[in-house]
């Protein structure tokens, strides 16, 4: 009996998630509350377990939504922060990725604020870390030089989070160019 409450209170659990943050503020609420909201979800998924249950509540393309939707300018920084917390989570490393939020990111790694590109930065580190093919990737997409910038131009986070990445960045290019020519 008891494994059966808890499954239904992680059922609940992803309900909530789905109809109250999704529904409710994240798409249809005052700034306000979609900003009160955002920290909360953001609070939520800081526990390892949460982070699963909120992929399941299909809040990744909700978040990518975000980034995209320049009438939402204003919830970027949330949505960014939420998808940093999510990206140490396999799951939601993979629908953020399906949710071809790449592109997104790598726009605010361009032309974004310096709170934003640090996140941007972040979300994409987490993402490509060991992965030549999204290193090679982001790479196409035009990261190279924001990163670079970020290294000189960004807040410290930034500038560590541009630094560490450069050298995964030039091993997967390195890699990329010696298999085209074999």
């Amino acid at each position: 009996m008891a494994e059966e409450d808890l499954e239904c209170g992680r059922w609940c659990f992803v309900e909530l998630l789905r109809s109250f943050f999704l529904d409710d503020l994240l798409e249809n609420g005052t700034p306000r509350g979609k900003k009160d909201a955002a920290t909360e979800l953001s609070n939520l998924c800081i526990y390892q377990g949460n982070k699963g249950r909120a992929v399941r509540a299909d809040i990744v393309p909700a978040l990518v939504k975000i980034l995209s939707d320049s009438s939402s300018h204003r919830m970027v920084d949330e949505a960014l922060t939420i998808l940093s917390v999510l990206a140490s989570n396999l799951d939601a490393k993979t629908a953020i990725v399906k949710a071809n939020t790449l592109p997104a990111l790598i726009g605010i790694l361009q032309t974004g604020q310096a709170r934003n590109r640090e996140n941007a930065a972040a979300i994409l580190l987490s993402l490509c870390k060991r992965d030549n093919e999204k290193l090679v990737a982001i790479g196409r997409l035009g990261a190279v030089v924001p990163l670079m910038d970020l290294t000189k131009n960004g807040t410290e986070r930034g500038k560590m989070k541009a630094t560490s990445f450069a050298p995964f960045i030039f091993a997967a290019a390195s890699s990329s160019s010696s298999q085209v020519s074999k």
